[in-house]
């Protein structure tokens, strides 16, 4: 008790040596009005606020008293400290209530505090709603814990599947996202061929090609690409009559494929020097002494003219008008060589260069795509009870990803969705997500494919996307519609196009909505579950 004879400097004094004794002692029910009593009669008393958090009931009450310390001293260690982790708490109890704008700025404002703590960044990267969020968090933790290899993981995983869903629609972006994946791990070989494809020009293609090879010297498709890359630039410069880079190129090509006597004599035009002009020619006559190219290299080089009785003629130098004549059957012409971005990882293109290409059309190996397409998914975290206040503040719960439940029309089990697209990335992405949500999924690589398919199964939803060779989304989409068997399906139409004419011609064919390319999975399975929900609701209403 307080005595009142006493001066009120005294007085107040007094309750806070009681008050905080109290709270020391755990005696909380004790200390929180003496405590109160001090804040309301010196706002600016650092002490009496901080110990008013330690003995609040809640760590909701406790946050404004942390919040006024800092604000009377926002260099206050221990506030900081105990606000932020309090704030991470209250984060995932907003968002298991539901609220995840709430639950977002709570743990904006702990990473604020304490960015140096990883904790509050994983509560971020966990609340994020897209994959640019998460990277961003993700960043900052490895920014703070350089060290962690499991962190490191999670951030090169989030960062390829951005590449993967955006290298459609945004090329550069796509490239320097892979370019942080290899700064994080530059020993895997599939990333500098990812950037190798993604390439826009011959310089970039050539360095990608170089760390290739630094990864994986025996990869020979690599050499052979980088060859042609060097001879091709090397064959530009001399056009430019810039001689001596182009000299280099030659020089890097040689050193890289071995000797052959298209690199010598190039190199020896490159020459501004005749003796070491001569001395790659020479090097050719050593390869091929009977090749018309070094017979003309070494008559151009001593002055003396070409003999044309001296020249072999080609063996077949006829064979190519056969050819024209011959007739076409369909099963003739140059092989097919497939260079599409990421199809095959280990495997190079042929022939020049390859123009730009779209990344999401082919697939990493499956247990790549199965990484990436956990890593899109961004659930919402379930949490303990709030946490208490008091001296001693427990660290936020762990954060647990509950599947997603999806119910079928009747209620008997799990609804069926079919995706149809002709990229085997996003059908991939789309059909391990959805799995995991706990729908069955079937998948379709083409408008034809995807009507013959529903002869047999008709699923709850169609996830389609428009642009696909021979039969569009648009007229898939309207032959499900005037079909009575498929004509209650939902679909939702995929499409790198955001136009409102599009969208308008969607709606038109009968699509329920229209999400536009590259599209977040957390989205994705947002209108699925919304619109399975429904049905179910339909159906039992």
């Amino acid at each position: 008790m307080i005595r009142a004879d006493i001066a009120p400097e005294q007085q107040l004094a007094t309750a806070l040596r009681h008050g905080v004794i109290a709270a020391q002692a755990r005696d909380f029910d004790r200390a929180r009005p003496l405590l109160q009593h001090v804040t309301e009669k010196s706002p600016d008393d650092v002490i009496a606020w901080y110990w008013l958090a330690i003995a609040s009931p809640s760590a909701e009450a406790a946050i404004p008293c942390l919040r006024r310390v800092l604000a009377i001293d926002d260099g206050h260690a221990l506030a900081k400290e105990a606000l932020s982790r309090l704030l991470i708490a209250e984060a995932h109890n907003a968002a298991a209530g539901g609220n995840k704008q709430q639950a977002r700025s709570l743990a904006t404002e702990a990473t604020s505090l304490t960015p140096e703590n990883t904790a509050t960044w994983r509560a971020l990267a966990d609340l994020a709603t897209s994959q640019v969020e998460r990277i961003d968090a993700l960043r900052r933790m490895v920014q703070f814990a350089p060290e962690d290899a499991n962190i490191r993981t999670q951030l090169r995983q989030a960062l390829l599947a951005r590449a993967v869903m955006i290298a459609r629609t945004d090329r550069d972006e796509a490239r320097a996202r892979f370019q942080e994946v290899a700064a994080l791990n530059p020993s895997d070989p599939r990333i500098w061929q990812a950037l190798c494809n993604l390439a826009d020009t011959r310089e970039e293609q050539a360095k990608y090609l170089r760390e290739l090879l630094r990864v994986t010297p025996d990869h020979q498709p690599a050499r052979a690409a980088l060859r042609r890359v060097l001879v091709d630039g090397a064959r530009e410069l001399q056009a430019a009559c810039r001689l001596n880079d182009a000299r280099i190129r030659w020089q890097e090509a040689i050193d890289v494929a071995g000797s052959d006597v298209e690199l010598w004599l190039g190199y020896a035009d490159a020459c501004d020097d005749e003796v070491e002009a001569r001395r790659a020619i020479h090097s050719a006559q050593e390869i091929d002494s009977h090749d018309p190219r070094v017979i003309e290299a070494l008559s151009n080089l001593n002055g003396q003219p070409i003999d044309p009785t001296a020249l072999p003629s080609p063996g077949d130098a006829f064979a190519r008008f056969d050819a024209a004549a011959a007739p076409q059957n369909g099963a003739g012409g140059a092989e097919h060589v497939d260079d599409s971005l990421l199809e095959s990882i280990a495997k190079l293109p042929d022939g020049p260069p390859p123009s730009p290409r779209v990344a999401a059309e082919a697939a990493f190996e499956d247990d790549m795509i199965r990484a990436v397409s956990e890593k899109l998914e961004v659930i919402t975290p379930a949490v303990a009870a709030p946490v208490v206040a008091a001296p001693a503040i427990a660290e936020p719960p762990a954060i647990a990803e509950p599947p997603v439940a999806a119910a079928s029309a009747n209620g008997s089990g799990p609804a069926t969705i079919m995706v149809v697209d002709d990229s085997p990335t996003i059908r991939k992405i789309l059909g391990l997500t959805l799995e995991k949500a706990g729908y069955n999924v079937v998948v379709a690589n083409n408008g034809e494919s995807a009507l013959q398919r529903l002869q047999d199964v008709v699923p709850k939803l169609v996830l389609l996307d428009i642009s696909m060779p021979d039969l569009d989304g648009y007229e898939v989409c309207k032959r499900i519609k005037q079909d009575p068997r498929t004509r209650a399906v939902t679909v939702i139409m995929l499409s790198g196009k955001g136009a409102f004419f599009d969208k308008v011609k969607g709606h038109l064919a009968g699509a329920t909505e229209y999400l536009t390319k590259p599209f977040e999975t957390p989205a994705v399975l947002d209108v699925v579950n919304s619109h399975c929900q429904s049905a179910v609701e339909a159906h039992h209403g």
